[in-house]
């Protein structure tokens, strides 16, 4: 097990920056064969309770350096008023980011921790997660491909049961069409390991 204070993300001054270093985190945990990363709050983070570690003024969310840089000042506030409606309309449909970086952290890193083919069923969209494309991948020893050849998987149950009568659960581990069928019934949608003959 490691310890890593949550503060480390806030010297970063862009989101993606703050997402690539949790991502060079998860990856050297992987190399050197972590099995539990604690996520822990070092009372030296710059954000209050109620503050978000998010700049409003971010220079990616911001309207483009080309219109700081012109002299127009009348559409640069016009555009601000455009861009804070939409923000507002937006907001409210969307779950707010995380307010302390040990949040953003922990679910980096879960979302990194996930294999690839189950992400979608167990991290909806969140803010936080908005540049987790950037992240390479772990490549952790469960993060088996779709052709590759292992005796264990790592899978979701399906909603759907087994055709054959056995009253089993079917599962989506990454097999490109196949799920596998088990002789037990699960809750659908949790996270099982599988053992493949």
């Amino acid at each position: 097990s490691i310890a890593v204070p949550g503060s480390v993300v806030t010297n970063r001054q862009t989101h993606e920056l703050r997402t690539h270093l949790v991502g060079q985190i998860a990856r050297a945990a992987a190399v050197y064969h972590v099995d539990e990363i604690v996520v822990f709050d070092d009372k030296l983070s710059d954000t209050g309770k109620g503050k978000s570690f998010y700049r409003r003024n971010d220079w990616r969310n911001s309207h483009g350096r080309h219109n700081r840089d012109r002299g127009d000042k009348h559409d640069r506030k016009e555009e601000t008023k455009d861009k804070d409606k939409e923000d507002d309309e937006n907001s409210q449909s969307r779950p707010p980011p995380s307010s302390d970086p040990q949040q953003f952290m922990a679910r980096l890193l879960q979302y990194c921790e996930c294999p690839q083919y189950l992400r979608r069923n167990f991290f909806p969209f969140h803010p936080d997660l908005q540049n987790a494309g950037l992240l390479s991948p772990i490549d952790a020893p469960h993060h088996v491909r779709a052709e590759d050849k292992c005796p264990y998987r790592e899978g979701v149950v399906l909603d759907k049961k087994a055709d054959n009568g056995n009253g089993g659960s079917l599962v989506n581990c990454g097999i490109r069409n196949r799920p596998v069928e088990i002789d037990r019934v699960l809750t659908p949608g949790i996270r099982c390991t599988v053992q493949l003959d």
